[in-house]
């Protein structure tokens, strides 16, 4: 998929990055960005700006 992404001239966007070791394992393959618990949890949707 990050290939096909990468023909495509498209961004990866990788998720769920759940460890550090994911995350380093994602960008080695050529990921862009990451989403997940590593990075950042959920927060309640009152919270998100409009």
């Amino acid at each position: 998929m990050i290939g096909l992404a990468k023909t495509m001239n498209r961004k990866v966007v990788a998720e769920p990055v759940e460890t550090e070791a994911h995350g380093t394992t994602l960008i080695k393959m050529g990921c862009h960005l990451g989403q997940g618990y590593f990075i950042a949890n959920p927060i309640e949707h009152q919270r998100i700006p409009e």
